[in-house]
């Protein structure tokens, strides 16, 4: 069928994508010292907007975006996901640049960093507009590189 969905963040939809985690997002999540699990719940906890990502009613990714600086208008977009994202990676693209344009409405600055090995990671966010630097920062064990906009 491969119906695509997103609709606002649940909880209940943490423990499905954390069980099937895909490894590059695992490894993120570990660098920043949390298991998949506490990764999604820490960042939905955080969020400000939160949405799932659904492929045929099976909760497959899940995104948002945590609030840096309400005074200067940054926070941090995160997006983790099971490997059946990969699937939907055109569509993602085509509904991106309004999610980000969502983010923001509300802090004009987006910026986070993304494993050097997160190659399709890095060039979805190169296609929405995102600038990704070439400095190599170490988070945890993991070679990371910042992005941004805004």
């Amino acid at each position: 069928m491969n119906e695509w969905t997103v609709k606002p963040a649940h909880i209940r939809s943490v423990n499905r994508i954390a069980r099937r985690m895909r490894l590059i997002d695992q490894i993120e999540c570990r660098a920043t010292g949390r298991e998949p699990k506490q990764a999604l719940r820490h960042c939905l906890n955080g969020s400000t907007l939160a949405w799932t990502v659904f492929q045929d009613d099976k909760p497959v990714a899940m995104f948002g975006l945590l609030p840096l600086s309400i005074i200067s208008g940054r926070a941090a977009p995160w997006f983790l996901a099971t490997d059946e994202i990969e699937r939907g990676a055109r569509q993602w693209v085509k509904w991106g640049a309004g999610f980000v344009s969502a983010m923001q409405a509300d802090f004009p600055r987006l910026e986070n960093v993304v494993s050097v090995d997160n190659r399709k990671a890095i060039r979805v966010l190169k296609a929405l507009g995102f600038a990704v630097d070439s400095e190599i920062v170490i988070v945890g064990d993991v070679a990371m590189v910042r992005f941004s906009k805004g």
